[in-house]
């Protein structure tokens, strides 16, 4: 009787250590996983909520005028694009902070320079040895301490020539051939050839006209004095 109450006695202790032990294994799992998370993850673990600010810095740009169109009354620059027959333009721009700003196109910077905050500045760019076309130029404008970060903009030029190609067709590129570029402006090389084959064609029809009516005045003359020879004659 004695030895059944002591191995009762060891059965109910034996059941007391592996539930205590069950307990804590169970308190320590998490604590563990809590130690090895990041700051953010014990956050929201602890809390169900977690908020992040986060601040970024840009500088705002308006484009305000490309030559001499200007910008506004829901005509954005974004989607307007200005139509040119010259190689250089000029482009007003503003920031709203002092800014270091660059005007990019196909990865060539056209111009840069400095601009303080609220002042329009003037910058000119050059599409001299490009074809004519339509452009997009991309605006980069960043804080002058940190030049890698930029934000951006841009604006639109339907680049033209000043005396484009009469044949379908006709590549628009200057200075192959086919087109010439002059002073800044595009001519049509192939236009101009024809347009002077056809002046001096109209040159050529012109002097042989006047020419004929005085073949035609001359025979006239001779025939009138051969009758009056005749006449006299008689």
């Amino acid at each position: 009787m004695a030895q059944m109450t002591v191995d009762r006695i060891i059965q109910g202790a034996s059941r007391m250590v592996m539930v205590a032990g069950m307990a804590m294994a169970v308190v320590a799992m998490p604590v563990a996983i809590a130690g090895n998370a990041s700051p953010v993850h014990a956050a929201t673990s602890a809390s169900g909520e977690a908020t992040v600010s986060v601040t970024v810095r840009a500088v705002s740009v308006n484009i305000i005028r490309v030559n001499d169109f200007q910008f506004g009354d829901g005509i954005s620059s974004e989607t307007t694009a200005v139509k040119t027959y010259n190689a250089k333009n000029n482009v007003t721009l503003k920031t709203d902070n002092d800014a270091h700003v660059k005007i990019v196109l196909d990865g060539d910077v056209l111009w840069e320079g400095d601009t303080k905050a609220g002042q329009p500045v003037n910058a000119t760019i050059d599409l001299n040895g490009r074809p004519v076309g339509v452009y997009q130029l991309e605006v980069r404008a960043s804080f002058p301490d940190d030049l890698d970060a930029y934000s951006t903009s841009s604006f639109w030029l339907d680049y033209q020539a000043t005396v484009p190609s009469i044949i379908p067709g006709d590549v628009n590129a200057p200075n192959t051939g086919l087109y010439v570029t002059i002073g800044g402006r595009v001519y049509s090389m192939t236009t101009i050839a024809i347009l002077l084959i056809l002046a001096a064609l109209v040159v050529f029809l012109t002097c042989t006209r006047g020419q004929n009516r005085e073949m035609a005045k001359a025979k006239a003359k001779v025939k009138a004095s051969r009758k009056g020879k005749k006449m006299d004659m008689i």
